[in-house]
């Protein structure tokens, strides 16, 4: 229906983009520096193009995704249909392309550390997401937020947009 095509317009590419994110994922909770440097179509291409098993997430994108939702439908930009319609999506998508990382009560205590590490610049939940990355292993975090690669640097960690 058209509310759904207008979220999707309007959240679409950072949807997708979750898909690119290795654990640091950004829903669209706060906005990028520059949020439509990269088109539906790149990431999705990025995206095509990866072997299966390497991308990851943990749990928290999709409470930020739904917060994002959540936002929308208080806004009356979306009905409540969509709404549920839009997160059934992703996390089926979540649980079908991605492997999801759980985030452990070690997770928390990393994210602490990393936010009082007043450098980094970080909050919270971006500091949640580095911390799953680190405790979990991750190689490589892609993700479309220049802050977050910002703080992971200062961090050393290795970030990257990826496209």
């Amino acid at each position: 229906d058209a509310d759904r095509d207008r979220t999707r317009d309007r959240v679409g590419g950072r949807r997708r983009a979750e898909r690119a994110v290795a654990v640091a994922g950004h829903a669209g909770a706060e906005q990028d520096a520059h949020p439509d440097r990269h088109t539906d179509g790149e990431v999705e291409n990025f995206l095509a193009i990866q072997p299966p098993g390497t991308l990851a997430i943990s749990h928290w994108p999709r409470v930020e995704f739904a917060s994002v939702i959540a936002r929308d439908v208080r806004m009356k930009s979306i009905n409540e249909t969509t709404a549920r319609s839009l997160i059934k999506e992703f996390d089926a998508l979540a649980n079908d392309s991605l492997h999801v990382l759980i985030p452990a009560a070690a997770d928390f205590d990393l994210a602490q550390d990393f936010v009082v590490a007043f450098a980094s610049g970080l909050r919270g939940p971006d500091a949640l997401h580095l911390a799953i990355a680190r405790n979990n292993g991750v190689s490589e975090i892609l993700t479309l937020d220049d802050g977050l690669i910002f703080a992971a640097k200062k961090l050393n960690l290795i970030a990257k947009r990826g496209i």
